[in-house]
């Protein structure tokens, strides 16, 4: 309230003819009619006058401010240079974008192939061993060719350090 009454009409009356214009407060409280205004903080001339520099140097800022917001020629090439490297960027992307789609679809087709020649490959593959009679092989390898077992002394067994394949420099020895 400081110091300030406000009036609505339906919480004061005015004593109409009367000289000293009392107001009447309706409940049972009563608001302060001359309150104590608030103490003025002791400014000192320091302080003013700095307000007052704030003052002029906020509309300094400001007029900067605003010259800034314009739109100056430098501005408007750099801002037209940088749209036309997001351009290019862009462009470059959509073309990459574009190749990397054809790659996979090639991709994709060349792995069908591969996955169908290795399918007709092993189905040959088994139809070849269906075809092959292995006792007919080895009755033809033990009367026609004269070729029999190996004996238990025949087998030479080694080690090797090498497991890929093996260099014969000199006959292998019997005993």
């Amino acid at each position: 309230m400081n110091g300030t009454v406000k009036r609505p009409n339906n919480d004061y009356r005015r004593s109409v003819g009367k000289q000293n214009n009392k107001i009447y407060v309706y409940g049972n409280t009563v608001r302060q009619m001359n309150a104590v205004p608030e103490r003025r903080t002791g400014r000192t001339r320091q302080q003013q006058q700095q307000k007052t520099q704030t003052k002029k140097l906020s509309a300094t800022a400001r007029r900067k401010r605003i010259r800034a917001r314009q739109i100056t020629m430098p501005y408007v090439v750099f801002l037209s240079a940088v749209v036309i490297v997001s351009l290019a960027v862009c462009i470059n992307y959509v073309q990459l974008k574009s190749a990397n789609t054809t790659y996979h679809a090639e991709l994709v087709e060349k792995e069908t192939s591969i996955n169908e020649a290795k399918m007709l490959n092993d189905a040959t593959y088994e139809k070849l061993m269906a075809s092959i009679d292995l006792n007919y092989v080895r009755d033809v390898a033990i009367n026609k060719l004269g070729m029999v077992y190996a004996q238990e002394g025949q087998i030479i067994t080694y080690s090797s350090q090498e497991s890929d394949y093996i260099k014969q420099y000199s006959d292998v020895p019997t005993k």
